[in-house]
């Protein structure tokens, strides 16, 4: 409102005053991550342009990435089902939820460096490198 101070005014930009979102709103905010992995498969394939010989490589790398996103989407999930308000409770779903973010980045490591998507680059021409590198820094090995 214009009566209020310098203070109060800022206090919402600032993002204060205001509660924390609900589990609810912070499960809803991070969905889309995961939610909407095949659309990110057949982005990074179209893009690098994964040829016929490198379509056995580019599966195993891309059911990774659906195992990582799997996993995400049972522990939102299942953080989201809770209805526990306890604060011990509510700690505990968050250190489930964190653990199996720390599996899927896990998952994500392995096949980027040691496992599919090593494998993978060994196919790839000096285009595809670049292209995987320089516009999908997550993506490279």
């Amino acid at each position: 409102p214009a009566s209020a101070g310098p203070i109060e005014r800022m206090m919402p930009m600032m993002g204060m005053g205001r509660s924390r979102p609900s589990m609810a709103a912070r499960v809803g905010m991070m969905m889309p991550a995961f939610e909407h992995v095949e659309g990110r498969i057949a982005l990074l394939q179209a893009e690098i342009s994964i040829a016929d010989a490198q379509i056995p490589q580019w599966h195993a790398f891309a059911d990774a990435m659906r195992s990582a996103a799997g996993s995400m989407r049972a522990a939102v999930a299942a953080q989201a089902a809770s209805t526990s308000v306890s604060v011990p409770a509510r700690g505990e779903r968050e250190i489930q939820f964190l653990s199996a973010r720390l599996d899927a980045m896990r998952t994500m490591h392995v096949a980027g460096s040691v496992g599919h998507m090593q494998d993978l680059r060994l196919t790839f021409n000096p285009r595809q490198c670049r292209k995987s590198v320089v516009e999908h820094g997550k993506f490279h090995a």
